[in-house]
């Protein structure tokens, strides 16, 4: 009431927030490759999605990683890092037939990138046709971008019969029969039917 007045102080102490960085080793790779986060600046540090800082790993699409680091003290900052994964081209081309009779042609097709190269041949289509005349093997070259793979497929060339005909006897009087044998191949038409043998 009349007693005058007190004072008191207390000190708080009030610690920094730290200052990160968050580096991607890449910011942008092939299917299958791997990269690495790295945070500094702090004490502890965690990635979403599982990544471990400083070790590899191999990001499945494109994705946006976030880091949340402390300090010694307790004190927490977040930092964000993108990477994106382009696709590497891995589906096998296919042949349309992939068995054929010589003579005939085959449509081979590839598909899952932006640019294709044919061996042999070079050509720079996803479709191609070809007539081989015994059983090959082409080779596609795929890219999206830097992403690149090759795949081979075959297109197997089935020989025409080599067809050889027996007559016994060759001459016959009218009204006798003749035998006509014929070897070679599997089924065979006669133009007075079919019969196979």
């Amino acid at each position: 009431n009349s007693c005058g007045t007190a004072t008191a102080a207390i000190s708080l102490i009030v610690n920094p927030i730290p200052t990160i960085s968050a580096i991607a080793s890449t910011a942008s790779l092939c299917s299958g490759a791997t990269a690495t986060l790295i945070g500094s600046g702090a004490s502890t540090y965690t990635w979403s999605n599982g990544v471990t800082n400083g070790l590899s790993f191999s990001p499945l699409v494109t994705n946006i990683y976030t880091l949340t680091a402390s300090s010694a003290l307790g004190c927490t900052a977040t930092a964000v890092v993108g990477i994106t994964v382009v696709n590497t081209p891995n589906q096998m081309p296919l042949p349309s037939p992939p068995s054929l009779c010589n003579g005939n042609s085959s449509t081979l097709t590839a598909t899952g990138a932006t640019n294709y190269t044919w061996q042999p041949g070079n050509f720079n289509t996803a479709s191609i046709v070809v007539t081989p005349t015994t059983t090959s093997v082409w080779t596609c070259t795929m890219a999206n971008g830097n992403c690149i793979s090759t795949q081979s497929v075959s297109v197997i060339v089935n020989q025409l019969p080599n067809v050889v005909t027996l007559v016994t006897p060759t001459i016959v009087c009218t009204g006798k029969s003749a035998s006509i044998t014929a070897g070679g191949a599997l089924t065979y038409t006669w133009t007075q039917g079919t019969y196979t043998l």
